[in-house]
């Protein structure tokens, strides 16, 4: 909230980053409401990676036996929240594209936003080539889904 209202001029949000990785509530009303906030933020030609893809309350060690998940209905405890998030919201963003599932982290980049600002899928390959962000946020990616 402080970031966009800082940011902010005649209701228009001037992007900062070029690299956001959303560690969720794993809840989907709520990281909706995170994924469009770092739409506001993100630059056009950077990336958003999602962790948890495939966690679920139900599989949750810590949470899958407390009142609060127990009182939950059955498809809101088993469905991995952030993968109907991904598949409902993301994917069919305009804003977004080149999508990528690596390991139990989803990687896609901005490729747009509302007010013309555009980096077009043509430009994905030789954007890769011209910036590491991409190729870094793939390794470290790689990297800690080989520990897990």
């Amino acid at each position: 909230m402080k970031l966009i209202d800082e940011k902010s001029t005649d209701g228009v949000c001037e992007p900062i980053f070029d690299l956001c990785f959303l560690d969720g509530a794993h809840n989907f009303e709520i990281d909706c409401c995170a994924f469009f906030l770092v739409d506001k933020l993100l630059k056009p030609g950077g990336f958003i990676v999602f962790d948890d893809l495939n966690w679920s309350y139900s599989q949750s060690k810590n949470l899958k036996n407390t009142d609060f998940v127990k009182e939950m209905a059955e498809d809101e405890r088993s469905i991995p929240h952030i993968k109907k998030l991904v598949e409902l919201i993301v994917i069919s963003h305009p804003h977004f594209g080149d999508f990528e599932a690596i390991g139990d982290w989803f990687l896609t980049k901005k490729l747009t936003d509302e007010y013309g600002a555009k980096s077009s899928k043509a430009d994905f390959k030789k954007y890769q080539m011209q910036t590491s962000v991409y190729h870094d946020a793939k390794q470290l990616i790689k990297k800690i889904v080989k520990r897990s």
